[in-house]
């Protein structure tokens, strides 16, 4: 019994490999969307987020620019409150 358990786990961890690998070569994003971007269920993919991408765009000009250092940056945004999603499940 523990070989076919041993064996069931094994193929499985295999598989969700092979679908990850399987995502990143048809461009796919694999995971939670990064900041600026959402989920898009439908279509199992990331979709700019209309709001904080316009932000994080804003920002990367402003820093491009010189008009900002990392420091003075981090505290503007900080100050904008993009809302970071937290990792933990909210339970």
């Amino acid at each position: 019994m523990p070989s076919l358990i041993s064996y069931y786990s094994d193929n499985l961890s295999e598989n969700v490999k092979r679908g990850k690998r399987q995502k990143l070569r048809r461009g796919e994003w694999n995971g939670l969307a990064p900041l600026g971007y959402v989920n898009n269920p439908k279509t199992r993919n990331i979709d700019p987020d209309p709001v904080k991408a316009r932000i994080i765009k804003l920002a990367f000009e402003e820093f491009a620019d010189g008009k900002h250092t990392l420091a003075s940056l981090s505290d503007r945004l900080s100050c904008d409150n993009p809302q970071r999603r937290s990792l933990r499940r909210q339970v």
